[in-house]
């Protein structure tokens, strides 16, 4: 039985085996008292956002930068 509080991770897998190529594409879903929330709405999506966010800094270049890590 599903009830308010549970959390999911829904996942689509696309193979494309042709291109030795998987692509994921995961949500976390909250399940809240009217419904569901997507807690993960409005991450990149698009092969151009991934890229935009991938060029930018992460946490590690961060620390490392700052002589943490």
């Amino acid at each position: 039985m599903v009830k308010p509080g549970m959390v999911f991770a829904c996942d689509i897998l696309a193979v494309f085996a042709d291109e030795n190529l998987g692509v994921r594409v995961e949500d976390t879903v909250l399940i809240t008292e009217d419904g569901c929330e997507n807690l993960t709405d409005g991450i990149a999506r698009t092969v151009v956002d991934i890229e935009n966010l991938m060029g930018k800094e992460g946490i590690i270049q961060v620390l490392k930068d700052r002589k943490i890590y």
